[in-house]
């Protein structure tokens, strides 16, 4: 199985008196990424059986492993092949892609602590704890089903979910924690790609990454220069044109940076931003830094509008610029003119 968090808390969590159940540690040593496994060594010995998870389809660049695919959890929009009739498939919203995975039919005794314990966390998180302010909106009864089957088994040993809740926000929500990490893990460990074809068929691939800190302490920690080659690597080793950056807001809310090495490109695509954003995502007047020739900065005031949300909203602008022959394509990926 190769997990894709959304939201994933990729840092140490140490116990703080709190008893055994808390004790368990998670190193970033032990995180192996999807690019990191010689998966076409274990698919040419016919030893390689993938589920999809948090996300339908491979990236572009894994698109060979499609064959291997058995099934597929994911509450993002449904971007698979109506044709494929002999992978399972559960797609449909809700709040935690997790909850999919825990909210089917199963004995509670096929489930141990531990797997109780690491599946309950990122629903509390991804559902701001089951948040009634968020019902419908940012999750749904799907949510709450998993997480009570989960709380039954952790309830039978004594275990406090609302502390546990409390805890796994000050580790996800710890800046010098998240900035401890390196530039490169942050913009590694939730990146994804998107291929994007406009009309005509020209092509558009653009990636984004997802940062549970502040956009201004993320650039001005690192410092503008680093930061830019940072994201120059990221467009060289994906071979994409863009990428952009989802963070927190100063206040509340979420910042959306877009870059790209085209100070035209970033003009056009933020201008088609500006435009598309609703009313119901509360564009701020103001950034958290000043736009530079390739950097966009953008902020908003409804956290709801998550990734997972923007996403068809980043997709569309995209095939707008293209079937505004925009573009030129040069062999799979395209040129800016």
């Amino acid at each position: 199985f190769f997990f894709q968090a959304e939201d994933g808390i990729r840092v140490s969590v140490a116990s703080r008196g709190l008893g055994d159940v808390y004790k368990r540690q998670v190193s970033l040593d032990s995180l192996i990424y999807f690019n990191e496994a010689n998966l076409a060594e274990r698919a040419s010995k016919g030893k390689l059986r993938l589920v999809l998870y948090d996300h339908n389809t491979l990236d572009i660049t894994q698109k060979d492993l499609a064959t291997h695919i058995i099934s597929i959890y994911d509450h993002h929009i449904d971007l698979t092949n109506p044709a494929e009739k002999d992978i399972y498939k559960r797609i449909t919203f809700c709040g935690s892609a997790t909850s999919l995975l825990f909210s089917e039919p199963l004995p509670l005794d096929l489930i141990c602590s531990e797997i109780a314990r690491f599946a309950i966390a990122p629903i509390m998180i991804d559902t701001i704890n089951l948040n009634p302010a968020f019902y419908k909106e940012r999750w749904n009864d799907i949510d709450k089903v998993a997480f009570a089957f989960l709380n039954e088994k952790l309830l039978k040993d004594k275990f406090d979910t609302s502390l546990y809740y409390q805890e796994l926000l000050e580790v996800k929500n710890d800046v010098a924690s998240n900035l401890a990490q390196g530039i490169k893990v942050l913009l590694k460990k939730d990146y994804k790609n998107y291929l994007v074809q406009g009309k005509t068929g020209k092509e558009f691939l653009f990636g984004s990454s997802a940062l549970d800190i502040e956009v201004e302490t993320f650039v001005k920690h690192f410092g503008e220069k680093t930061v830019l080659e940072e994201y120059n690597q990221v467009l060289d080793e994906n071979k994409i044109e863009m990428l952009l950056i989802l963070g927190k807001a100063r206040k509340a809310g979420r910042d959306l940076i877009i870059y790209s090495k085209s100070k035209d490109l970033t003009k056009k695509w933020a201008d088609e931003f500006e435009k598309c954003c609703t009313k119901e995502m509360g564009l701020a007047g103001s950034q958290p830094l000043p736009h530079t020739e390739t950097c966009s900065y953008y902020s908003f005031a409804n956290m709801a509008y998550t990734r997972k949300k923007q996403e068809p909203l980043w997709r569309e602008i995209s095939s707008k610029l293209l079937d505004k022959e925009q573009y030129r394509s040069q062999n799979r990926f395209i040129d800016y003119i």
